[in-house]
C-alpha cells in the first residue's frame, strides 16, 4: 500500500504543512473527543485529531525525524519553530493548540508528555495523489475513445478537484473514526444523541468505564435539564476573550430574525449542523454546529473577535487568542453562533441546554461536501428523527 501525500491546510491557504505517514500503519484509528477543552477551544461539537509520528513544525532547514524528536528539548519541539501566521494557545496544563491567525483553521495539537508526536485535525487534511490522465492533442475531439488522443501524461491532481468518491476513499484509507471519548464532560452525551453510529462510547478514555446516557430510557429527566434557563444565554470561547449574549426570540418578538428563525412559542432558535467545505477549512473539523440567532437578539463582547471573509458577502468570526469558531455572518436577518460554545454549569447537560434554547433542522447542511461517511450518515439519520425538537 502506498501512503497518500497529505498536507494540513487551511481555508486561506496561508499554511500547507506536509504530513508523513507510515503506510503500513494505515488507516489510523481516530476518536471524537467531547472534552470541554476541545469544544471550547475549537467551537466544534467535538475535537477529532489524527496522530502523526513527527513534529508538526520542525526546525527550518533541519526537519526532525521522530527518533530525533524523542531526545529534543521540550522547547524545541515544536514551540520555538512556529511559522509566521500560526498562533499557539495552551488550552490545558499539557496541551497546546495551533491555528491559522488569518482564517482561524486549527492546524494541530501537541501534548507535553508526547512532544515527539503531534496530532492534526482531520478536517484540515488535504490529499494529493499521482494519477495517470489522458490528454488529447490540439486536434483531438471530446470523445475519450477517439484516435485523436495521442498522449498520456502523469499529472498530480488534488482530490478536491477529483471526484468526491476519490476524496472519500483517500479519507478512508488514511484514518478510521473508531470511538467517542470524554463523554462524561457532556453529562448527557451531547451531540452523540444524534449519532446512531454504533461506535464505542467512553466516559473518559478507551478501556475506562463505558459512557451511559442518563436519558437513554426516555425524555430528559428534570435533574438533567438546564438550570440556567433564563432569558439570556452566553456563548463563550475557551479563553473568555469573546462572549456572545443571546436573547430568546420572545425578547424582541417583532424582530425580523425572530419571525424567520424563532420557534412558535418564542423560546427557541433554529439550529443545525453544517458539512460545507468552507466550514471545514475554517475550523479544521468535519462538522460545525450553528444556532441561527436574530441579529437584534445578539450582542458580542470582548476584544479578541477576528473576522475573516470566507466568500463574497460572508464573514466568519473566531477568537484570535484561542482559535474557537464563533460566528458566521452572511448579512441576513440572523447570525450563526457556534452551538458548542453555549455556557453551562458543571452539573448541567450539554444537550439539555441546547434543547432549552434551540430546535433542530431536519437534516444537515451541505451533506454532499462531507468526507466522513459514518458521520454524515449517522447525523442525517439522527437529525431526521429529532427534527423540530431540542436535542
Amino acid at each position: 500500500m502506498t501512503a497518500p501525500t497529505i498536507f494540513v491546510t487551511c481555508h486561506c491557504r496561508a499554511h500547507r504543512i506536509p504530513i508523513h505517514l507510515d503506510a503500513s500503519a494505515l488507516p489510523h484509528p481516530v476518536d471524537f473527543c467531547h472534552c470541554l477543552a476541545c469544544r471550547q477551544s475549537t467551537g466544534a461539537p467535538f475535537g477529532c485529531y489524527m496522530l502523526i509520528p513527527h513534529p508538526l513544525f520542525p526546525p527550518p532547514g533541519n526537519p526532525l525525524r521522530s527518533a530525533d524528536a524523542a531526545s529534543a528539548t521540550e522547547e524545541a519541539v515544536p514551540y520555538v519553530y512556529l511559522p509566521e501566521g500560526v498562533k499557539a494557545y495552551k488550552s490545558s496544563e499539557t496541551g497546546t493548540r495551533y491555528f491559522c491567525a488569518t482564517c482561524g483553521c486549527h492546524l494541530g495539537i501537541v501534548f507535553l508528555e508526547d512532544r515527539k508526536w503531534s496530532s492534526v485535525p482531520i478536517g484540515a487534511l488535504e490529499f494529493v495523489r499521482t494519477t495517470t490522465l489522458s490528454h488529447a492533442s490540439t486536434a483531438a475531439s471530446d470523445d475519450p475513445d477517439s484516435a485523436a488522443i495521442t498522449s498520456t501524461v502523469s499529472t498530480t491532481v488534488s482530490a478536491a478537484a477529483a471526484s468526491k468518491e476519490q476524496e472519500i476513499q483517500a479519507v478512508e484509507s488514511t484514518y478510521t473514526i473508531s470511538w467517542h471519548q470524554y463523554l462524561s464532560e457532556t453529562v448527557d452525551g451531547g451531540i452523540t444523541r444524534l449519532l446512531p453510529d454504533g461506535l464505542a462510547r467512553w466516559a473518559v478514555e478507551p478501556d475506562d468505564a463505558p459512557f451511559v446516557t442518563p436519558m437513554a430510557a426516555g425524555p430528559l429527566n428534570a435533574q438533567f435539564r438546564a438550570t440556567s434557563a433564563g432569558e439570556t444565554l452566553t456563548a463563550r470561547c475557551r479563553c473568555g476573550g469573546v462572549r456572545a449574549r443571546i436573547l430568546r426570540p420572545s425578547a424582541i418578538p417583532s424582530g425580523p430574525g425572530a419571525k424567520e428563525r424563532g420557534s412558535a412559542d418564542g423560546q427557541r432558535w433554529l439550529s443545525g449542523h453544517c458539512f460545507c467545505t468552507d466550514c471545514r477549512l475554517t475550523s479544521g473539523f468535519p462538522v460545525t454546529s450553528w444556532t441561527y440567532v436574530g441579529r437584534e437578539h445578539l450582542t458580542f463582547e470582548g476584544e479578541t473577535l477576528v473576522y475573516y471573509k470566507s466568500s463574497e458577502g460572508v464573514k466568519r468570526g473566531f477568537c484570535g487568542t484561542c482559535g474557537a469558531t464563533i460566528t458566521w455572518d452572511g448579512g441576513q436577518k440572523t447570525v450563526d453562533v457556534s452551538t458548542a460554545l453555549f455556557e453551562k454549569e458543571q452539573s448541567e447537560a450539554v444537550a439539555a441546554v441546547e434543547e432549552d434554547w434551540t430546535y433542530l433542522e431536519d437534516e444537515p447542511s451541505y451533506p454532499a461536501d462531507a468526507r466522513d461517511r459514518v458521520l454524515v450518515e449517522a447525523l442525517t439519520k439522527g437529525m431526521r428523527e429529532n427534527a423540530g425538537k431540542g436535542r
